[in-house]
């Protein structure tokens, strides 16, 4: 499931790929979230200021998920797919009701 931000609204990839595409020189990345505020985004980028690259990206994020979100930003060489050999871009590590992000009307066997 796609991360949520610290408020608990789900957020499309669409929308993190708009929010990061104003960084320039990344070449790949993930975003996993760890906890309800804490977000680890793992960055692919030939540039040589990682630091201001990584400050860009905090603000970013913190902009599409919440200020009180803590982020960090690990550069690597490349991102590996997982075992299954999928790709993922972005991810909760963490438990989610997914019913609680749907309309009610489409709800089979909703418990009273």
């Amino acid at each position: 499931m796609s991360p949520l931000t610290c408020k608990g609204r789900l957020v499309t990839l669409r929308e993190l790929d708009n929010a990061l595409s104003v960084l320039e020189g990344i070449d790949e990345y993930q975003l996993d979230q760890l906890a309800k505020d804490i977000y680890h985004l793992r960055l692919v980028s030939q540039r040589i200021d990682k630091y201001a690259l990584s400050a860009e990206a905090t603000k970013v994020l913190r902009e599409l998920y919440g200020e009180e979100a803590k982020i960090s930003v690990v550069f690597e060489k490349a991102i590996v797919p997982l075992a299954s050999g999928k790709y993922i871009t972005s991810q909760a590590l963490f438990p989610i009701n997914i019913e609680d992000f749907l309309d009610e009307r489409y709800i089979v066997n909703r418990k009273a």
